[in-house]
């Protein structure tokens, strides 16, 4: 079986979570250091192919905004950060991945945010895919 672009993104972000709850598991008691450096790994994840595509700036508002949202819990959601990165790459899967209203509003205002800065080709295909979703009002 073909690995798809996102494949390697989820894999990373597997990795990341099954390592945080095992370490959770040995030392609850550091809990906190331990999600905190998984969600810097994520970061490191996430913005290797977020930055080409959005820029730093946006890329760091768009995963500071996933942490707020999605990683500031117990347990981290990783999963909606590679759906994101997915996305991004034009890799998204509308059958086996779940962004909600709020995710897809929040992506649309990072990528119209850095339009100006944004390759022409990149921009149209994230809008186009974008408008597919409804995410564009």
């Amino acid at each position: 079986m073909d690995m798809r672009p996102a494949d390697h993104i989820y894999s990373e972000l597997e990795l990341i979570a099954h390592s945080l709850q095992a370490a959770k598991a040995r030392a609850p008691e550091k809990s906190a250091a331990l999600i905190k450096s998984a969600l810097e790994s994520a970061k490191t994840i996430f913005m290797r192919p977020a930055v080409p595509i959005l820029g730093e700036s946006a890329a760091s508002e768009l995963f500071a905004w996933w942490s707020d949202r999605h990683g500031s819990a117990d347990e981290p959601r990783f999963e909606k950060l590679a759906h994101i990165g997915s996305f991004l790459i034009g890799d998204y899967d509308d059958e086996k991945m779940d962004l909600d209203t709020d995710d897809w509003v929040y992506i649309r205002d990072s990528i119209s945010a850095e339009a100006e800065e944004m390759n022409m080709d990149t921009l149209s295909r994230l809008m186009t895919d974008l408008v597919n979703r409804g995410a564009m009002h």
